[in-house]
């Protein structure tokens, strides 16, 4: 389902933005399948698996980026640049992507947390905002790699607010058809 999803473009051409979905969550602990899925782009996923499920245990979080490349493999999203293998997203983003072997070896050293990354299967490919079903909005780095597990309000709503204008209102109105959140009435 496509709706109220926030995806954080990673590349953008004449045929449109290719991104992941942020707010879709997968699941929030590992296992032998989910990790060589995960490694599988890496070319190293058999040496990669116990060190990434021993290093991540329960603190896996994967996400469903999208419908299209699921098989491919996933992609890790995190703000360390200092990993090696890390490609920054776009210049000044301080979003980055890839150093999974990296990202490993600083959570089982416990230079970081399990929880700094995001690890995706899928992609959106081809987005466009020509026909509306889409809206392009800039977005604060804290936002995009927040973890999207327990949140009080999802992020699709926390998003929009943030946008003001017509795009607030809108969250207002969907929010008011939900019977598990709180509207700013309560």
């Amino acid at each position: 389902q496509e709706w109220q999803q926030v995806v954080l473009v990673l590349r953008s051409s004449a045929a449109g933005a290719d991104g992941v979905a942020l707010n879709r969550p997968l699941a929030a602990r590992g296992n032998r399948q989910l990790a060589e899925l995960l490694l599988r782009q890496t070319g190293a996923a058999e040496a990669l698996v116990g060190p990434l499920l021993a290093a991540f245990g329960d603190d896996l979080c994967a996400y469903l980026g999208g419908p299209s490349e699921q098989e491919s493999g996933g992609l890790l999203v995190h703000g360390d640049g200092s990993l090696e293998g890390a490609v920054e997203v776009s210049p000044g983003t301080r979003i980055f992507t890839g150093g999974e072997r990296a990202a490993i070896e600083a959570v089982a050293a416990g230079r970081a947390s399990p929880l700094a990354f995001r690890w995706f299967l899928g992609r959106h490919t081809g987005l466009t905002t020509g026909e509306g079903a889409w809206r392009a909005v800039a977005c604060a780095r804290p936002v995009a790699l927040k973890q999207c597990l327990g949140l009080p309000k999802p992020l699709w709503h926390e998003v929009m607010e943030l946008c003001g204008g017509e795009c607030a209102t809108l969250s207002r109105l969907e929010i008011l058809k939900r019977d598990d959140l709180p509207s700013e009435d309560d």
